[in-house]
Formats: structure tokens, sequence, C-alpha cells
């Protein structure tokens, strides 16, 4: 049995392409597009593609969707919408990252504004969740493509795309709802990658902006107030958080040509010790955790949302084309 043949078409004719798709899968009683209206715009797609005797599948099928799709606009107008992207992604790629800003501008000034805790729970679990980011995303990228196809990550990707519709079906006919349920299936089949790459975008931006305002918390606090550097703990001793200290702080020590912190250094800072901080430490360990938040977020961050940006098309970029390779059958001449 020989394999479908596939074809590559930019991201605004397979949409149409595909919608033509689904309004025939699921209007089996030629509600929207009869046999005949069906056959006349084949005819119309066949003379406007023909190259020689044969049509050329990647201009006869989307001339034979926009001949399909125009019947169809007299009937159901709202399922033309679905030419296009679903303007909900756009506005929450604005959206998502401005709020994930001010909530890590807000997620540092828990407690009190003037207390640098080496120990920071909002500013470790936030690094950490995205060192574990990482992981996975490392995991994932040597994952064998056969095995990689049903992935938990893909399936809950297409769940999200789904959600913005959520918000914009109304009162919508069973018809129209069944060529978008179907239409949606065969857009993420056909391109899921294009999808999940613009999903994660998204989510890489979000979490850069959530460790710039981090920075920008403890860059405005220490205008208003001098930090008190301190930690406490029930389980940690100071070996383990010297060791916490000097890992976190390695970015900004290899940029500041500071020297490791001894134990007696972490001591002192104990929450117990008599000695209090000076300007010099907080002025120091505010800026080794600014360099820390820049060098393990923001900077891998911006890079992983760079290349995503680039696979899923930034939105608005000039002379951009997304191809994509989908299965066609020869139709009915």
């Amino acid at each position: 049995m020989t394999a479908p043949a596939r074809l590559a078409l930019d991201e605004a004719k397979a949409r149409q392409v595909l919608l033509a798709q689904a309004v025939e899968a699921a209007d089996e009683r030629g509600a929207l597009v009869s046999e005949v209206e069906r056959d006349h715009a084949e005819r119309l797609a066949a003379g406007a593609a023909a190259a020689g005797r044969t049509p050329d599948p990647a201009a006869y099928l989307p001339a034979r969707a926009k001949e399909l799709l125009r019947i169809v606009e007299q009937r159901h107008p709202s399922l033309l919408r679905l030419e296009s992207r679903d303007p909900w992604w756009d506005r929450l790629a604005i959206v998502l990252p401005i709020a994930a800003l001010l909530a890590g501008f807000g997620s540092d000034r828990i407690g009190d504004p003037r207390d640098l805790d080496l120990l920071s729970l909002p500013l470790l679990g936030f690094v950490a969740w995205n060192l574990v980011v990482y992981v996975l995303l490392l995991v994932t990228a040597f994952t064998p493509k056969a095995a990689a196809r049903n992935r938990p990550l893909d399936r809950v990707l297409g769940w999200l795309a789904a959600v913005p519709t959520w918000f914009t079906e109304r009162g919508a006919a069973r018809l129209r709802r069944s060529v978008t349920a179907q239409f949606r299936l065969l857009w993420w089949r056909t391109a899921g990658a294009l999808e999940a790459a613009r999903i994660q975008r998204v989510l890489h931006v979000s979490a850069a902006a959530w460790a710039l305002g981090l920075v920008a918390s403890l860059a405005w606090n220490g205008l208003a107030h001098q930090y008190r550097v301190s930690w406490d703990s029930t389980w940690l001793g100071a070996p383990q958080v010297q060791a916490l200290a000097n890992l976190v702080s390695l970015p900004g020590r290899a940029a500041m040509g500071v020297e490791p912190f001894s134990r007696a250094d972490i001591e002192q800072l104990h929450v117990d010790s008599k000695v209090p901080s000076t300007q010099q430490q907080a002025r120091q360990w505010a800026l080794l955790y600014i360099a820390f938040l820049l060098a393990a977020v923001v900077v891998p961050r911006v890079l992983l949302a760079l290349g995503t940006g680039w696979r899923g098309g930034w939105p608005g970029r000039c002379g951009w084309t997304w191809m994509s390779r989908i299965s066609w059958r020869r139709w009915a001449a």
C-alpha cells in the first residue's frame, strides 16, 4: 500500500483546505454545500489550477477549498472565522507576560520588604521550578519521534489550544459545532508542532517576565530601604546554607570577582547573630540574587522563546510563511 501523497502549503491555505475538509466531513446531507455545488466548485478549481491535463494539487486543493468556502459563507458566515487564528491567543500573548511581570514584582514583597532572606522560598522555589522545566525540555528533545507522538505534554497543549473556543462558542448550531470540532481535530493533527511552539513561546516569555518582576522588586525595595540580610531554617545548618549560597551566587561572583563565602560569613548572617548585616553586604547580596535570576531564568527563557518563536512564527513578522505538509487525495474531477 503506497503512502498518501503530501504537499506543502502556507498556514493560510492550509487552514482553508482543512476547513473545507471539515465541512465535507460534517455536512453529510449537503446542508452547507450540495453535491451539485461541489461538482461546480471542483470544475472551477480544476480550470484555475490546471497546468496541462492534470491539475497541480498544491494549486488545485486551495482553489477548491476557496470555492467551497465561498458557498459556505453565504449560509453560515460565522464558520469562516476558523480561517483565521483565534484572536484570544494574540491577546493572551500580551496579557499573560504582563500578569507574570506584576506577579513577580509582588511575590518578593510577601512579608517584610526590608528582609533579604538567603532562603527566600518565592525566589528559590521559582528558580527550582524553572530548572525542572529545563530538564523536561532536554528529555523531550532527546525523545525518539516514534515515542513522542502520544506524549502527555502534546495532549495538554492540544487541550490548551482549544480553551479560547470555550469563550467564543455561544449558542452555535449543532452542525456548526461539528464542523468546528472537525476542524480543530484536523488542524491539531496537521499543525500541532506549530501551535505547541506558539504556546511554549508565551510560557517562556511569561517565565522571563516573572523573573524580571522579581529583579525589579529587589531593585525598587533597595531604593527606599536597606536590606537586612539573614537566614533561618529548621532543617538546614550553616554548612548546607553555605553550599547553597555559593551555588546561587556563582553567576554574580563570577561577574563581580567575589570569593566563595566561608562558613563564618554564613554564620554571621544567621537571624540569631549579634552582628547586623552592613549596607555593603545588603548591596552585594541583592546584586548576587539579581545576577542569579538573570542567568538562571531570564537569559535561558528568552533564548527558548526566540527558538520557539522562530518555529511558531512571530505575530506580524513580515514575510513569514509557515509551510505545512498535509495529506491529500485526488478529488472527483
